[in-house]
């Protein structure tokens, strides 16, 4: 017979444990993943009891949830979760105690589900903000950029810069705001053989900054030459040959 769930969390937390229940967890494969994972996330809450921590934003719960496949986690749970953090009221920027290795009574399977259940109720704060939470705010990492110049005089008048992590990533721009005219602004990624290119998008008339999704196949491909193009509203998707800034991402 397998060790109930609070035995199990005993054992995990330093308990005394009966002999006959050390020699079932000596054999039994279910058991002791079910005490690993219990001893891992111990370890992770005692390890956030370090860091310094904020209250994140609701937007990241939400995340979370999508995350962990607990997108049906109520509302209900997530208030407790909020309602055993420090108040914060009037401070912003108020650090967030991580929470120490208490656990609450646990379901019959220690999982996912599990795991949201903890974070809701309060016990796992620390944890998923010392670690989940920065990979929604920590900074992206910047791949590439490339000063933007005019190609007549060569004049820098912007700068293009692409971050992210893996196959996911952003190409930001940073430019002094150009005329489309009667027509209207687009951006490109030329290949490097100078005969292939690609649109990721619009930017707008008088823009100083944009923000446009691409994938690292295309960087891997060679196409790293931005350019920015004046277009005439003629229904032809060919560029039009009136480059205005252009530069390439190193």
């Amino acid at each position: 017979m397998h060790p109930s769930d609070d035995v199990l969390a005993g054992v995990a937390i330093g308990d005394d444990t009966d002999e006959a229940v050390a020699a079932h967890l000596r054999t039994c494969n279910r058991c002791g993943a079910t005490l690993d994972e219990l001893r891992e996330l111990i370890a992770r809450v005692a390890d956030a009891a370090a860091e310094q921590l904020h209250q994140p934003p609701d937007s990241v719960w939400s995340r979370i949830a999508d995350e962990t496949g607990e997108g049906g986690a109520t509302e209900q749970g997530l208030q407790k979760g909020r309602r055993d953090e420090p108040d914060q009221s009037g401070a912003s920027d108020a650090p967030l105690e991580a929470a120490g290795p208490t656990l609450e009574p646990a379901p019959a399977r220690f999982g996912r589900t599990w795991l949201w259940g903890a974070v809701a109720a309060g016990v796992a704060v620390g944890v998923l903000t010392a670690t989940v939470v920065p990979q929604f705010t920590r900074p992206q990492e910047v791949v590439a950029k490339a000063s933007l110049s005019t190609l007549d005089t060569g004049q820098t008048q912007g700068r293009a810069t692409v971050t992210g992590q893996g196959t996911a990533l952003d190409l930001n721009l940073q430019v002094q705001p150009q005329t489309a005219g009667t027509g209207f602004l687009e951006v490109w990624l030329i290949n490097t053989d100078l005969k292939r290119m690609v649109s990721v998008g619009v930017l707008p008339n008088g823009s100083n900054a944009q923000e446009f999704p691409i994938t690292s196949t295309l960087l891997e491909q060679g196409y790293v030459i931005v350019d920015i193009s004046r277009e005439p509203f003629d229904d032809r998707p060919q560029h039009s040959g009136d480059s205005l800034l252009r530069g390439t991402l190193s």
